[in-house]
């Protein structure tokens, strides 16, 4: 039902002339769970179901993918938010979407 919401919403963005983008920030303890190594987390599917669209941008594989590389700090330690680390590399994802869509050159 959400994933229909969200198409539909698209739909109306479009048909309105608004561009629409939609970004879903990954929670901490998806990112890092498989290098977790003591304590049960329970799976939540929920981003890995995302439609697959240009104008969707799932940031679980994107902060992932620095952690898997031994990026440190991608989140503050003490909280559950980007750190100045996840937010250049989020940012940077929406700038090159836009660039791709042909929002921006």
């Amino acid at each position: 039902m959400a994933y229909t919401n969200l198409n539909a919403l698209h739909a109306y963005s479009e048909a309105h002339g608004i561009h629409m983008l939609y970004m879903i920030a990954a929670d901490k303890y998806e990112v890092y769970k498989p290098f977790i190594i003591s304590g049960y987390r329970p799976n939540n599917p929920t981003l890995d179901k995302l439609p697959q669209e240009p104008w969707v941008i799932n940031t679980k594989p994107l902060m992932r993918g620095l952690v898997a590389k031994g990026v440190q700090d991608v989140y503050y330690i003490n909280d559950t938010h980007w750190s100045p680390i996840g937010a250049k590399v989020a940012g940077e994802e929406i700038a090159n979407r836009l660039v791709e869509l042909g929002f921006i050159q």
